[in-house]
């Protein structure tokens, strides 16, 4: 068995010996054709680097080109100012030998998303102004900001100022507590004359107020306005509390000792839904 072994070794040899130019030139082509390989490959590689920075350098250019304009954004997407609708009303109130003046204009938010969470105001006059009042603005509410009982006051050059005003997103689901305003029906305002124990006619607006929603809320403010035509000729507001979900209520308001004629009377509540403070718990 060795003798086959050492037999096939020697064949095997002498085949190399018969082949050993051929061998030689094979290695020779495989190495060329592996050579050729590797450059065709560095060369593709080389061509798709230059092509790929060209076309990232363009698209560079490009994005300078269009680039985002973030300050038209902002300006799209912010609330619309609040519009005040009436010009400034002054009113004039005698006290005595000391006349006292009320200072009141509607303003509106038409934003739907954004409410005013606070806005300071004042009213300057020839020779001074008043307090600064602080107030909010729901969206698309319209409301009365006034001052009233101002005394030392002027009826000349009387201007409106916002010295200070906060915005604030609404977003879902706080917004649906919007929905509740509706739901608190004043009816049936009216401005009568009463007669006190002493005989004495003093003017009053009475008004009905129901609330149709299942919420309770601790305290309400109602803001009473008194129009001739279009003018704004005399503003109140009285406070009502505890008023209960589903339940109606009589609101008798005295006007003081006199009451300008009046054509239309508007009752506005004036309650942040958006406070879940304002609302009493159920088990009140």
């Amino acid at each position: 068995m060795g003798e086959n072994i050492i037999f096939k070794q020697l064949r095997a040899a002498q085949w190399l010996l018969a082949h050993k130019k051929d061998i030689r030139k094979a290695k020779e082509v495989f190495l060329i054709v592996l050579n050729a390989v590797v450059w065709g490959i560095a060369i593709w590689q080389g061509i798709i680097y230059f092509t790929l920075t060209k076309s990232h350098q363009e698209m560079l250019v490009e994005l300078t080109k269009e680039r985002i304009d973030w300050i038209g954004m902002h300006e799209h997407f912010k609330p619309q100012d609040i519009v005040i609708d009436d010009e400034t009303s002054i009113l004039t109130l005698a006290s005595g030998q000391e006349s006292q003046y009320d200072f009141v204009v509607s303003a509106q938010n038409f934003n739907e998303k954004w409410m005013v969470s606070s806005i300071e105001y004042y009213f300057s006059f020839n020779g001074g102004q008043t307090p600064v009042k602080k107030n909010f603005i729901l969206p698309d509410e319209k409301k009365y900001l006034f001052v009233l009982g101002q005394k030392n006051a002027s009826s000349e050059d009387v201007s409106f100022q916002i010295s200070k005003i906060n915005w604030q997103r609404v977003r879902h689901p706080r917004e649906a507590n919007l929905e509740i305003l509706s739901k608190l029906i004043v009816n049936s305002p009216q401005l009568n004359w009463v007669t006190t124990s002493q005989g004495v006619e003093l003017p009053q607006v009475a008004f009905t107020v129901e609330n149709k929603s299942v919420y309770s809320f601790w305290e309400i403010n109602f803001v009473v306005a008194l129009y001739q035509n279009t003018r704004i000729v005399g503003i109140n507001t009285i406070p009502i509390k505890y008023l209960k979900g589903e339940e109606k209520k009589i609101i008798e308001l005295p006007w003081g000792k006199t009451a300008p004629q009046a054509t239309n009377i508007d009752v506005k509540p004036e309650i942040n839904v958006l406070d879940l403070s304002v609302f009493m718990p159920p088990s009140f």
